[in-house]
């Protein structure tokens, strides 16, 4: 199943390292890390979501 596991670098609810275990455990999924934003990465950083989403979806 393709996966886009994308997280914020700053997010202390969901920290990125358990983002990259999630990743880790699903074949073939690709991590994102949002450089400026926390837990709510859509609102924060909506541009670098919506590009990564754009991208991965166009693969």
């Amino acid at each position: 199943m393709p996966t886009l596991v994308g997280v914020g670098a700053l997010d202390m609810l969901t920290p990125p390292a358990l983002a990259e275990e999630m990743a880790a455990a699903i074949a073939g999924a690709q991590l994102v890390l949002f450089a400026e934003a926390g837990h709510m990465s859509t609102m924060e950083a909506p541009e670098a979501v919506v590009a990564a989403m754009s991208g991965w979806m166009a693969r």
